[in-house]
């Protein structure tokens, strides 16, 4: 194996952990050459780097977070970037939150009843809302359920 190579990678995994691993050892074995050249180019470079600094901070007075603001303007490509890699990406995250919930269940069990303890009013207008937007889902289900157990029903 090579860098830290995960257990079941792809070729193109394997290739990116190799070569995370190749940089890691080089900048741990260079971080002194690496600082001085950033330092040599900050050097030569300063009058701009200041300057867009000051650009930045000049048109963005007053507008409280502007990182904010702009991950706002940029919210809908976020969104379909991250709708993307959960789709690439499906299966490897979804076994990563069921082994995190195997490993944490009375964790989130309390966790859960905490917050249900905490925001009652709040999870029921959901659960309501639920309800009222599922109404036909529901009754079938129910209906489904009677028709199972109808023998049972009989007995009691």
């Amino acid at each position: 194996m090579g860098y830290g190579v995960k257990l079941g990678a792809t070729g193109d995994e394997k290739n990116k952990e190799n070569e995370k691993g190749r940089r890691r050892l080089y900048y741990e074995k260079n971080k002194e050459k690496e600082n001085e050249q950033r330092m040599l180019y900050y050097g030569k470079n300063k009058e701009n780097a200041t300057g867009v600094t000051r650009l930045y901070r000049e048109n963005n007075k007053g507008n409280g977070n502007a990182g904010a603001r702009l991950c706002e303007k940029n919210n809908e490509n976020l969104t379909k970037r991250r709708r993307l890699y959960y789709e690439k990406n499906k299966g490897k995250l979804l076994r990563k939150s069921s082994v995190y919930y195997e490993k944490n269940k009375e964790k989130i069990k309390e966790y859960m009843r905490l917050y249900r303890e905490k925001n009652k009013e709040k999870v029921n207008k959901k659960d309501m809302l639920y309800r009222e937007k599922n109404r036909d889902k529901l009754n079938e289900k129910r209906r489904l359920c009677r028709e199972k157990n109808k023998k049972k029903a009989m007995h009691w």
